[in-house]
C-alpha cells in the first residue's frame, strides 16, 4: 500500500484499515495471548465463586468483612499481575508485528532485552505523571490545610484543581503516546520523539483518539449483548446455572477476547499514526531525520 500523502489523513480511519490488511496474521498471535488471558479469567472467577455467596452477606463487622475477603486477595493479586504482563507483552508482540508492516522503519525483532528496553521507556513517562501527580496532591492538602477541610472556598479550590489536575494528564498522555512505539523501534530520543511527533497534532490526536474509543466501546456493548444471550440459553433452554462453572467460562472467553481485540486494534490505530505523523514530520522538518536514530 502507498504511503498516506494527506497531512489531513484520517487516523482512526487508517488504523482500522491497517488493523483489517494484517488481520489474518494478527489472529495467528491472537489465539495464544487469548488462551492465555481465558485461562487467567476462569482461575479468578473459580476462586470468586467459592466467596460469592459470603460475599453477597458482608457482616457490619470490618474485620469479620476482612477475614471473609482475605482469601480473595493473593487470588486477586496473582489475576492481576498475569493479567498485566500478559497485556504488556501482547502489546509488545503486536507493535513489533504492526511495526515491521506500518512503520517500515527498518525490522524490529522480538527479544527479551528489546522489551525491557522498551518498557523503561514505558516507566520513564509513567515517572512524569507520577511526579504531576505528587505536585498536584501537595498542592491540593496545602489547600485543605489553608482553607479548612470543609469550607466552600476548599471545596471550590480542590475541584479546579482536580479539574487543572485532569487537563495536564490528558496533555501529557496524548504528548507520549508513542512512547512505546517508538522504543520497540528504538527510535531516540524516545520521549522527545513522541513530544515532537504530537507538535501541532494534539488536537488531531484527541478528536481520533475519541473516535477510536467510540468503535471499542461499540465492540463491548457487543461482547456484553451476546454473553447476555450465552447466559440467556444457558439458563432458559439448557437449563444450566449461569453463575456455575459454564457461566464461568462464557465470562471469561468474552473477557479474553475484548481485551485480545481491543489490544491489537489500538496498536494497529497507533503503529499507523505514529507511520503518518512521522512522514509528515520528515516532509515538514528536513533536519527531524537527522535527530532520531532508527
Amino acid at each position: 500500500m502507498g504511503d498516506i500523502q494527506s497531512a489531513k489523513a484520517t487516523l482512526w480511519l487508517e488504523g482500522l484499515r491497517g488493523f483489517r490488511r494484517h488481520g489474518h496474521e494478527w489472529l495467528t498471535w491472537a489465539v495464544g495471548f487469548f488462551l492465555v488471558v481465558a485461562v487467567c479469567n476462569f482461575f479468578m472467577l473459580d476462586r470468586l465463586q467459592d466467596v460469592l455467596p459470603a460475599l453477597k452477606n458482608l457482616p457490619p463487622d470490618p474485620q469479620k468483612g476482612a477475614a471473609l475477603l482475605a482469601p480473595l486477595i493473593a487470588p486477586a493479586l496473582i489475576w492481576i499481575a498475569l493479567i498485566e504482563v500478559a497485556v504488556l507483552v501482547q502489546y509488545y508482540v503486536y507493535i513489533v508485528f504492526f511495526s515491521v508492516r506500518e512503520l517500515k522503519l527498518g525490522q524490529p525483532v522480538l527479544g527479551v532485552g528489546r522489551f525491557f528496553y522498551a518498557l523503561g521507556k514505558m516507566l520513564q513517562a509513567t515517572l512524569i505523571f507520577l511526579a504531576v501527580s505528587v505536585v498536584f496532591g501537595i498542592v491540593f492538602g496545602l489547600l485543605k490545610f489553608g482553607l479548612g477541610a470543609n469550607t466552600t472556598a476548599a471545596k471550590t479550590a480542590s475541584g479546579v484543581v482536580q479539574l487543572f489536575m485532569q487537563i495536564v494528564v490528558y496533555y501529557l498522555a496524548i504528548k507520549y503516546s508513542f512512547v512505546y512505539v517508538l522504543a520497540v523501534n528504538k527510535m531516540r530520543p524516545v520521549l522527545t520523539t513522541s513530544w515532537n511527533l504530537t507538535e501541532t497534532n494534539w488536537w488531531r490526536l484527541f478528536g481520533n483518539g475519541l473516535v477510536i474509543l467510540f468503535w471499542v466501546v461499540l465492540f463491548l456493548f457487543a461482547v456484553l449483548a451476546v454473553a447476555g444471550v450465552v447466559a440467556w440459553s444457558l439458563r432458559t433452554v439448557l437449563h444450566i446455572p449461569a453463575a456455575g462453572p459454564a457461566g464461568n467460562v462464557c465470562i471469561a472467553v468474552m473477557g479474553a477476547l475484548a481485551i485480545t481485540v481491543i489490544t491489537g486494534v489500538f496498536t494497529a490505530y497507533r503503529c499507523t499514526s505514529c507511520r503518518i505523523l512521522i512522514n509528515e514530520k520528515r516532509r515538514s522538518d528536513p533536519n527531524f531525520a537527522k535527530t532520531i536514530d532508527a
